[in-house]
């Protein structure tokens, strides 16, 4: 026989394999045994999955134990590796928004540069534009040769020095 305790919800928390043996036993009778858990004929052997965790049961009505799988709680490193993945995924999201957001203020500098010009006889640009073409570049959405000539020397110049 095989002693097991269990708590309220017949989930076993001790297994004795010999319970009534002279060294190894636990020194108690049946009745003593009987008051604190109960005796079977078998522990079922089951295979566990990795991402699962055993959790043994006590059947009163027809005592015998059975086993229900529940998923393994991730490690530190299991959630973490999960977190990485997430962030990494929502930079990415992130980025991909900077770069949509580059591409239009281009495309309207692009279509009102001319009106501006006209309107305020402005002939060389604010170092705004010129932050937008640097980023663009490095973040390779253009290429020198797509930065506007107004703008190309100043932005070869930042670049320069940004690689030092």
């Amino acid at each position: 026989m095989i002693f097991i305790r269990y708590n309220d919800k017949f989930e076993i928390e001790l297994i004795h394999n010999m319970p009534f043996d002279e060294i190894n036993g636990l020194g108690k009778t049946r009745e003593e045994l009987l008051k604190e858990g109960a005796l079977v004929s078998e522990i079922p052997n089951i295979e566990v999955p990795s991402d699962k965790l055993a959790i043994y049961k006590y059947n009163p009505e027809n005592n015998t134990v059975y086993c229900e799988l529940i998923d393994r709680p991730l490690t530190l490193e299991e959630l973490n590796a999960k977190n990485i993945a997430g962030l990494t995924l929502e930079n990415k999201a992130q980025d991909d928004l900077i770069n949509i957001s580059m591409c239009a203020t281009d495309e309207i500098f692009t279509m009102i540069e001319p009106l501006l010009a006209q309107a305020t006889n402005i002939t060389k640009g604010g170092s705004k534009m010129i932050d937008l073409y640097v980023a663009m570049v490095m973040r390779e959405l253009k290429t020198i040769d797509e930065v506007p000539a107004r703008y190309r020397e100043e932005v070869k110049r930042i670049l320069a020095q940004l690689e030092k």
